[in-house]
């Protein structure tokens, strides 16, 4: 399957505590060998995203595009990334990114499954 990419997506950025998101145009991340692009079909918001807005939780980084439960669609995989392709629904769990299928539900208890580490995933937004 065959997706065009565009150059820029929509995204909820964070800009500091006590402050609404705001939706700004960004660019679509690029893939590296190791990583696929995924279109984001639906995000979760969870009290991590809460706090941050409420002030609790503060990095000190901002702008920011805050999200890690999100569900999509590969769009792009690097040379690298045998565990999916374009096409393939994915969960991506807060820590791995998991195909829909029998190690879902253990991603979702968060036991290890043999799909490896995705990293922190901003999912507020149209692409990652």
């Amino acid at each position: 399957m065959t997706r065009t990419v565009p150059q820029t997506m929509q995204a909820a950025r964070y800009h500091g505590p006590g402050a609404a998101l705001q939706v700004e145009t960004v660019p679509v991340p690029t893939v590296g060998g190791g990583e696929a692009l995924i279109r984001i079909t639906h995000a979760g918001v969870c009290r991590t995203e809460l706090h941050f807005l409420s002030g609790l939780l503060n990095l000190g980084i901002a702008p920011l595009t805050l999200g890690h439960e999100i569900v999509g669609e590969v769009v792009l995989a690097g040379a690298a990334v045998g565990t999916v392709q374009p096409g393939d629904r994915v969960i991506v769990n807060y820590y791995l990114l998991v195909p829909p299928g029998p190690h879902a539900r253990r991603a979702r208890r968060g036991e290890p499954t043999p799909h490896g580490s995705a990293g922190t995933v901003p999912g507020l937004s149209s692409y990652r």
